[in-house]
């Protein structure tokens, strides 16, 4: 079994996890938001947009990057689990969300000084949950493509997910 790793999910169960491109592509785009953040959050020449991250910062770095970590890890976990739909979910937010919405545009921030949010047209906060929505919707087409649509939990997780952006967003404006 060459390039697999087998993982005791519960006791007495074993599910074997192989690399797939969508989980070494979440991976990589969490390592890069991760790093990318980190470097966002230590410098004073950047200020984070994300309210939590800005607001456990204040705190201790620590805490905010430990906060951070910790989430990417789980949900590059998630998705190298190959749990059905909801690895499906993870991955693509990675990808799109973490990868392209923060790994990348830190990279643009450090090189240029200015965020690919301030190059457009509209509001930054706008563009990034747009951004999210596109994240949802490329999942949502990956997972139909091989498995039943769980309308009930991925609703439920989208409005999860959406008050905890929401959240997130009204914090940056205290």
């Amino acid at each position: 079994m060459s390039g697999s790793l087998r993982v005791n999910v519960r006791e007495g169960r074993w599910r074997t996890v192989r690399a797939h491109p969508l989980a070494i592509l979440a991976t990589t785009a969490a390592a890069l938001d991760v790093v990318t953040t980190t470097a966002i959050l230590s410098s004073p020449r950047f200020a984070e947009l994300n309210g939590l991250l800005s607001l456990l910062s204040g705190v201790h770095l620590g805490l905010a990057v430990g906060y951070f970590t910790l989430l990417c890890g789980l949900l590059s976990l998630a998705t190298w689990l190959r749990l059905g739909w909801l690895s499906t979910l993870c991955g693509t937010y990675l990808v799109v969300a973490m990868g392209v919405g923060g790994g990348v545009n830190n990279l643009v921030l450090f090189s240029t000084g200015a965020s690919l949010y301030d190059r457009l047209p509209v509001d930054p906060t706008v563009a990034y949950t747009s951004l999210l929505a596109v994240s949802v919707v490329v999942a949502l087409a990956l997972i139909s493509r091989h498995d039943r649509v769980p309308w009930r939990e991925l609703g439920v997780g989208v409005l999860l997910f959406t008050a905890g952006e929401l959240l997130t967003v009204g914090l940056r404006f205290l």
